[in-house]
Formats: C-alpha cells, structure tokens, sequence
C-alpha cells in the first residue's frame, strides 16, 4: 500500500513539473539583445536607438518597433552630446517595452556626433534682395544694399533645407518701408521643422530725387517754385525726413535761414498760421441757448483745429480756444 502512494505521489510531482514547464515556456519573454557602440554620428534632427546600437532579436517586428524609438535630440551641428545607456534603459526602453527581456552587454557613455555643413550669409544674397525688393517703397533704382556680415558662416545638417528671412519691415507701416541706413534681418533655417534663425546686419544706401534749396531761403519766408528744385542725391546717412516732391512745401515759411543746395526737410518748414499773433479774434461764447461772441487777441500763431491763448480786449484775462477760421474760435 505505501508502495503504491509512493508511486502514485511520484507520478503526480513529475506531471506537475511538465506542466509547469511547458508554461514557463509558454510565458517566457522574447530576449532582445542590446550591443551599444562606443560612438556615433548622426544627420539628422533627432537620435534613434538604431544609430546607437545594433538590435539583436528572432521577432522582425520587435526590431523593427526598436528601431525607430527616439533616444534624444541631437547636439547643434558640429557639436556632439553623451546618452548614457543605464539612464537610457531604466527610463525610455524598459516602461516602453515591458513585453520583452532587454540585455545589454555593459553599461556606456556614448559620445553622439552631429555632421555640420558650413553655410555663408553671402551665398544667399538673392533672397535678402527678394525680400527688401518686396517690403521697402522706394522706386527701382534709387536702391541698392550691402550686407555687412556676409561673411559670417553657420552650420546646418547635410539635409534639404529652406531660408527664409524675416525683420521688422513686414511688422511695421509706412514710412518704415522707405528705411534707409543700418537694418537688423535674420535668416530662418527650416530642416525637418527644425528651426534656426541667423542674424544678417544690412545697409540700404538710397539715392533719389528730394527737394533742395535753389536758393539762400531767409527765415519767415513762404516757400514758392522759385526758391527750390529737385536733386538727386545720396539719403543713406541722412537722418531727418526730406521733401520728395515740391508740391508738399509750397506755401509753408521757413523756420530759420536754409543755405543754398542744402536738402529741405519737414523741421525747417511749418504751415503759414492762418491767425498771427496780434490778430484780432472772435472768440463765441454758447451757455445753453445764449450765445455771444467777444473780441480778442491773439497772443500766438495759429491754425485750423489747434489751441492757442488769446487775450480779451476788454478784460485783459487769458483765454485758451480752439482755432475755427481765420476770424473766429470757440473757447475749451
């Protein structure tokens, strides 16, 4: 009897051994094999862990899912950043890949290279000149630019690229775009949607017809066709704002003396005052339905719409009025 319980105890442990093999074998996890270089070199906008390491695996589409996770962004061009494979495992392939058994054969630093192609400012002149061809006002031929840091180089990836440039012409309104002098552009490098900008230090050197003095203009004196002429000439380092056409400052007076061939520019004209100081004034007067109107004097030059003080004739006190016409004005 005890013979035969022994036996039959015996049966049992060795099926239950087979059967907890056959699901251990069952169960067990494909083994993929992780052997990481010492360095690598990458052109691209990311680094994938085929770059870094050789996937060693019996299940194609393991592999192939492997292959392609992104370990991290890549160094600027002509640079190179370290991964280490401890962090790297731990924390990206392990929660990302819980259905396999990862190995790696030792743990490393791995040095990640970036290829870096060497590009100049200069060789792409063409599309600063389409850009300021398409924002600055001024006629064909009156313009020209020079960029000043040409030669500056920068690096990109031996990748198909895009330029682009950009500044403060197409945020602004008129006048800016008839800028002259220094101007501040910036080129913007597209690679994959990776985007990189570059400074690009310009000088738009302008040459056109503006408004000169014929003559010596004395102060006080109303401008006519007689005192000026147009005259091309050179506006680059000119700062004030000139006259470009004659028509703008006829019948405007001369603030102070103006030299011979000196370029006319909107500080040394101003309107002729329709109300000259001394000038006797209407000043009205409206409370409710009653209104009247006293005489004044004018204690300053004025035109339509502005605020001058004026003096009462009979009371002597000082009145501040908006300018209606030649004759007239209301009171603030």
């Amino acid at each position: 009897m005890r013979n035969y319980l022994y036996r039959l105890l015996k049966s049992l442990f060795i099926i239950n051994c087979m059967i907890l093999s056959a699901i251990g074998i069952v169960i067990a996890k494909p083994v993929v094999v992780l052997n990481f270089a010492d360095s690598a070199t990458v052109n691209d906008t990311a680094i994938f862990l085929r770059d870094i390491a050789t996937i060693s695996t019996d299940l194609p589409e393991v592999k192939q899912r492997m292959s392609v996770v992104m370990v991290g962004e890549i160094a600027p061009p002509g640079y190179a950043r370290f991964i280490n494979t401890a962090d790297l495992l731990l924390y990206r392939l392990q929660p990302a890949f819980k259905d396999v058994d990862l190995k790696a054969a030792e743990n490393k630093r791995i040095v990640v290279k970036t290829t870096g192609v060497i590009r100049k400012i200069d060789d792409y002149a063409n599309i600063v000149d389409g850009y300021l061809r398409e924002h600055l006002g001024w006629k064909p031929g009156d313009w020209r630019f020079i960029i000043e840091n040409g030669g500056d180089t920068w690096k990109t990836l031996d990748l198909p690229m895009s330029v682009s440039v950009a500044g403060a012409l197409e945020r602004e309104k008129p006048p800016a775009i008839y800028q002259r002098g220094h101007i501040q552009l910036q080129f913007a490098i597209n690679q994959r949607d990776r985007i990189s900008r570059i400074p690009v230090s310009c000088y738009i050197k302008i040459s056109t017809p503006v408004v000169v003095a014929k003559c010596a203009i004395e102060r006080g004196k109303v401008i006519d066709c007689n005192d000026v002429e147009m005259e091309k000439v050179d506006l680059s380092g000119f700062g004030p704002d000139p006259y470009f056409t004659i028509e703008e400052l006829l019948g405007q007076k001369a603030l102070r003396n103006i030299n011979r061939g000196s370029i006319v520019f909107n500080k040394l004209l101003a309107p002729v005052p329709i109300i000259s100081k001394g000038d006797q004034v209407a000043i009205k007067v409206a409370q409710g339905s009653v209104r009247i109107s006293i005489l004044a004097i004018a204690r300053e030059n004025g035109n339509v719409g502005q605020k001058i003080w004026v003096e009462n004739a009979t009371t002597h006190k000082l009145l501040r009025v908006t300018v209606k016409d030649k004759t007239s004005a209301v009171v603030l």
